[in-house]
């Protein structure tokens, strides 16, 4: 757990846990009781989180809200801001010692929510519908990051805590700029709009954004290294993962296929194999400095789609991916977010602004291009509104922006 003096130095307070004694409940005969350990308490965040979920999903379902949606609320519920204004159901639902168990899964979930994403996208039909659609791309980019930096500019005095110099608000207009394809293309497959012209057109926009975001890591990989030759190793390693994820992890996801009779399933070693071989990455990519999700995206998007290889991978990992493990990164989000501690609501108001200018520069973009790309007026309006979705992406960014103070 950690806090901040005036002075913005970060303290940290130690936790100390025997492992042995508080992972397992000995039994209801000790008169302990269970939610004193690790693993009760798990279960029971694991349970709470899904049944809260289920009940939201069913009540809101009328309304045609995404699972996101649901899957907020129940954390929100779940967490300080309803529930957990109660102080012993904080104290045993998110104890000190739980927190590094439910951050780690979450994290687990996340990542692969992503991988399983990406294989369902055809990304050689979006690479095509890219040609015709990148100078939108650009401009549905562009707009936002000049607006929303202009307003950082002039409204960082009401922000506080924020000294000269310091990156956040550039790297808060980036990312409020950029629309994320894992995003965007999953609330499209909710709504049964992906293979619709809307759908290609703001997935293949995406589709550049992500090379974009691509870039900024790779700029952000180099200007973290202490040395420029630690910089230029970063680089190259991270370079050279892509080229091997194209070049060879491809081309063994393909002789696999061909392995496979038609109208037969892939063996379950291949796919435990392309399992294994996607933490592998992740693990590689985090030893150079780059996201560890970063190699999940890759691997997702490098899988074919579609029966035999994609489809198999799918139908294995989906259901408890998000039934039970991804409620449980909501939770956490839930955790760390306190509605009560809005104390200044000017401050939030500003904060809100700054958001909504990024969703007018898009509209703005949209709107300018229709008539070039023949787009109506309303499908124009449409996109502005699709590109402008949040979700899983920009919740991890809130959660690394808030370890980092």
């Amino acid at each position: 757990m950690a806090s901040t003096t005036p002075n913005a130095t970060l303290v940290s307070s130690t936790v100390c846990v025997f492992l042995n004694k508080n992972l397992h409940y000995n039994s209801m005969f000790w008169k302990e009781n269970p939610l004193n350990h690790i693993f009760p308490v798990l279960m029971l965040q694991v349970i709470l989180s899904v049944l809260v979920f289920r009940a939201i999903h069913v009540i809101l379902r009328p309304l045609k809200q995404p699972k996101l949606v649901c899957h907020l609320l129940a954390g929100v519920i779940l967490g300080p801001s309803v529930l957990g204004r109660n102080k012993a159901y904080m104290e045993s639902m998110f104890p000190a010692k739980e927190e590094v168990v439910i951050a780690t899964l979450s994290q687990l979930a996340s990542n692969l929510y992503t991988f399983i994403v990406c294989i369902k996208m055809d990304t050689i039909m979006l690479t095509k519908a890219a040609k015709h659609t990148w100078k939108l791309g650009v401009c549905c980019l562009a707009f936002p990051i000049v607006l929303i930096v202009s307003v950082d500019m002039a409204k960082q005095r009401f922000f506080p805590g924020l000294n000269p110099g310091n990156p956040f608000p550039v790297q808060f207009s980036v990312v409020s700029s950029l629309s994320y394809f894992i995003v965007v293309t999953r609330a499209l497959d909710e709504l049964n709009l992906l293979s619709s012209e809307l759908g290609r057109i703001s997935s293949s926009i995406t589709m550049l954004n992500e090379v974009v975001s691509a870039a900024f890591v790779i700029i952000g990989i180099a200007t973290v290294q202490k040395e420029a030759k630690s910089a230029f190793l970063a680089i190259l390693s991270l370079c050279s993962f892509i080229v091997f994820a194209l070049f060879v992890a491809q081309p063994m996801l393909y002789w696999v296929i061909k392995q496979t009779p038609k109208g037969k399933p892939v063996k379950e070693s291949y796919v435990v194999t392309i399992l294994l071989s996607t933490f592998v990455m992740g693990v590689t990519t985090d030893a150079i400095g780059a996201s560890f999700g970063g190699a999940f995206m890759v691997m997702g998007f490098i899988t074919p789609d579609g029966p035999p290889l994609g489809t198999t991978i799918i139908r294995k990992s989906e259901l408890i991916l998000h039934e039970f493990f991804l409620p449980l990164f909501f939770v956490q989000i839930g955790y760390f977010t306190d509605l009560s501690a809005i104390k200044n609501w000017g401050e939030c108001a500003t904060f809100a602004t700054i958001v909504i200018v990024g969703y007018i520069g898009r509209l703005i973009a949209c709107l300018v291009f229709a008539s070039s790309m023949n787009m109506r007026k309303s499908t124009a309006v449409l996109l502005s509104l699709v590109l402008s979705l949040q979700g899983l992406v920009e919740l991890i960014q809130s959660i690394q922006w808030k370890h980092l103070q």
